[in-house]
């Protein structure tokens, strides 16, 4: 079971240190300490399994995003107008 009962210690240190947490959390705990609570069932396999997934393709697609824009901003200064003529 994922859920911010279990990783209390994890979220406790993400606050002191100042970086955003995102937990699922469900009726049966309190969304205290975390930065971005999302309601969800965290007893279920599938919804964590979707949540992990629903993360890596963001992840992804900044990612493509990012590398994307780089690969313009080098044609805007004509660096490699051969590469993609």
């Amino acid at each position: 079971m994922v859920s911010i009962l279990n990783n209390y210690f994890a979220i406790n240190e993400a606050l002191s240190a100042s970086i955003p947490s995102l937990g699922i959390w469900d009726t049966d705990a309190l969304p205290q300490g975390c930065t971005i609570p999302v309601p969800g069932n965290d007893d279920s396999f599938s919804c964590i399994v979707f949540y992990y997934d629903l993360m890596a393709e963001y992840i992804l697609y900044r990612k493509f995003v990012f590398i994307y824009l780089w690969f313009l901003n080098i044609r805007r200064q004509r660096r490699l107008i051969s590469f993609f003529d």
